[in-house]
């Protein structure tokens, strides 16, 4: 929740906005407040935050600021306050770096844990298991993660293919209604991406869509069937580097292969183990 806070700051409706900088800037001190005292000091209306509340899924402000404060304890009690995107100082010896980095991937990790649905897994891993085809979409870095994941499944026998980047379309249009889509976008906006430029497509083929994107991926959120929500606590452009994102996008992958691989437990064993040790043999 305090993600979707945070990216409606940037709202062009100006209440919305306001309303959001402020809870985000007084977010330690927000109960002490009344919700007469938030309207007056964030030059909105009561109108406007129970509006507010309700866009982000309550049934009013009542409901909102309970949940809000428990994020915030959440946050505070399970997380350094490192800063994701700037991990780091040059300041800072190695021994520090690497436990500055340590830290942020493991809080990675945790989040898109906390944050990830066993309903909408289990529901994923069941489409990956019916699917005649797997395509994933993906630009770099987020191909290379991909073909870890295509490299797992294919050592228990399913076949995963990882679509190559200036054939999206002509990929997208083979794809079937038995088939599956995995499309992984970080932003999840913007539809002149090419990882994004043929979910109508995909749509209109009746193919299964599964996505992996941030909070405030909207544009795949909205014609995904399914979707993983990726850690959003890097910034698109100050970061340096893509430590917590690849963390989230990689254990997400992993999750799916670990809940298809459950679905035939015994099999996918027998079936991995076999083929490690016959590799073995003609290595």
């Amino acid at each position: 929740m305090l993600d979707e806070i945070k990216a409606l700051c940037q709202s062009k409706q100006s209440s919305k906005s306001a309303i959001a900088l402020f809870l985000i800037e007084h977010l330690e001190s927000i109960e002490q407040l009344s919700l007469e005292e938030i309207a007056q000091q964030s030059f909105t209306s009561k109108a406007s935050l129970v509006r507010f509340a309700q866009a982000l899924g309550f049934k009013g402000w009542t409901d909102f600021l309970p949940a809000l404060i428990a994020e915030r304890y959440y946050a505070q009690t399970h997380y350094s306050g490192l800063d994701h995107s700037l991990p780091f100082s040059d300041e800072d010896d190695l021994a520090t770096i690497v436990q500055k980095i340590a830290t942020i991937e493991k809080e990675s990790i945790q989040e898109t844990a906390d944050k990830l649905d066993p309903a909408d897994l289990e529901r994923a891993a069941g489409w990956l298991q019916e699917a005649e085809r797997v395509v994933i979409f993906g630009l770099t870095p987020n191909e290379y993660l991909a073909h870890l994941f295509k490299r797992k499944m294919l050592s228990i026998g399913k076949s995963v293919q990882v679509a190559q980047a200036g054939e999206f379309g002509l990929t997208a249009a083979s794809l079937g209604e038995n088939d599956l889509a995995i499309i992984i976008s970080y932003s999840g906006s913007s539809s002149s991406m090419e990882s994004l430029r043929y979910l109508s497509l995909l749509k209109k083929q009746r193919a299964k869509i599964l996505g992996l994107t941030s909070e405030n991926g909207h544009l795949l959120r909205e014609a995904a069937d399914t979707v993983l929500t990726i850690c959003t606590r890097e910034d698109n452009y100050k970061k340096i580097g893509n430590f917590s994102t690849e963390e989230s996008i990689h254990f997400l992958l992993n999750s799916l292969y670990a809940a298809y691989f459950k679905k035939d437990y015994f099999a996918n064993y027998v079936r991995k183990i076999n083929l490690a040790a016959s590799l073995e043999e003609n290595r």
